[in-house]
């Protein structure tokens, strides 16, 4: 990831049309992958189990005490995720939605928001 974030730096659009430019397309597309790749690699280390197919061989053993949950990745900054996970038994769409407006709100804030 570290080395696709350095390449993103180097991609530029030659088409400087506003209407179906599929360059321009295809940069967003990549680095909206990215951000989405990066997510998940934050997600899957911090988790201290295994979880269909994410396995970890120092934590062999599936965790539905803290790991029945939805994780949340806020991004603070242009570097720092943060991470938090919200247990699965309370997610009504009510709860969701009002999490959703948490997360715009800190996004004010700080930066992006994405829920994983």
């Amino acid at each position: 990831i570290r080395y696709l974030r350095g390449v993103k730096h180097g991609l530029c659009c030659v088409n400087k049309e506003r209407e179906n430019n599929v360059e321009l397309s295809s940069i967003l597309e990549f680095y909206n992958a990215l951000q989405i790749a990066e997510a998940m690699v934050v997600s899957a280390k911090q988790r201290k189990e295994s979880r269909g197919v994410h396995y970890r061989s120092d934590y062999p053993r599936r965790d539905d005490t803290y790991y029945n949950a939805a994780s949340y990745i806020v991004k603070m900054g242009s570097v720092y995720m943060k991470l938090s996970f919200e247990n699965a038994a309370k997610i009504d769409l009510g709860y969701r939605i009002r999490k959703f407006f948490i997360l715009i709100k800190e996004r004010s804030r700080y930066g992006k928001s994405y829920a994983a």
